[in-house]
C-alpha cells in the first residue's frame, strides 16, 4: 500500500499503525498474563504436593503397641459461647 496516494490511502496506512500498536501491545499483555498463569500453576503444584505430605504424615498407621492418637474435633462442631 506505499504505492497508493490520497487521503484515502493515508488513513489506512494510519489505521494499519495502529492496529500494528495494538497487536504489539497484545503481545506483551499476552506474555505477562502466561507468566502469572505459570505461576501460580507452579503455586498450586508446590502447595498441593506439600499437603498430600502432610496429609500422609497425619495418616500413616500406627506402630504395633501405639495407641491410636484422638482425631481432632472438625470446627463446624464447636460451639462458641458469647458472655
Amino acid at each position: 500500500m506505499p504505492d497508493q496516494l490520497g487521503a484515502f490511502a493515508d488513513a489506512a496506512r494510519a489505521r494499519e499503525q495502529q492496529l500494528v500498536q495494538r497487536l504489539a501491545t497484545s503481545v506483551e499483555l499476552d506474555r505477562t498474563f502466561e507468566g502469572i498463569l505459570h505461576g501460580a500453576h507452579q503455586y498450586n503444584l508446590q502447595a498441593r504436593q506439600r499437603w498430600m505430605r502432610l496429609k500422609q504424615r497425619s495418616v500413616r498407621p500406627p506402630q504395633p503397641g501405639q495407641a491410636l492418637a484422638p482425631r481432632p474435633e472438625p470446627a463446624s462442631s464447636r460451639r462458641i459461647c458469647w458472655r
